[in-house]
């Protein structure tokens, strides 16, 4: 009995340190340091859309958005965690002790400057998605 009691103690501390701790949901902008109007535009529509319709993860941290200059030498660590090389957009979800990575680089490119509200639909989606995997 006083085996469960301190496993389940324990589990219940483990998961208010992860819930107090890093962000469930990260999305991540890479850029380098000369940027196109699309790159601009990526980061741009994404910000909008977070601050929009995820406010409340924003606010609460179980969502976080972090632009990171890939050509600046303290960004070198993170950009090699993600194998990153040029302009990027990643969806990170930490379900339990994995990272689930979606790259989201090809379409926002293709969608976010000439066809936004296909890109913010799709994003928007995507993150609901992932917010409400990462609560389970």
């Amino acid at each position: 009995m006083k085996r469960v009691f301190l496993f389940s103690l324990f589990a219940f501390l483990c998961s208010l340190c992860a819930a107090n701790g890093e962000a469930l949901v990260k999305v991540f902008y890479f850029h380098s340091r000369m940027r196109c109007k699309t790159c601009m535009a990526i980061e741009s529509e994404t910000k909008k859309i977070l601050d929009e319709f995820f406010s409340k993860e924003l606010k609460d941290g179980s969502l976080a958005f972090e632009t990171i200059d890939i050509s600046k030498p303290c960004n070198e660590k993170i950009s090699d965690k993600y194998r990153i090389a040029f302009s990027s957009l990643l969806v990170v979800n930490n379900v339990g002790s994995k990272e689930d990575i979606a790259d989201f680089t090809k379409f926002a490119f293709a969608t976010a400057a000439s066809k936004s509200q296909v890109y913010r639909d799709r994003l928007i989606d995507v993150l609901k998605k992932a917010i409400e995997t990462s609560k389970k």
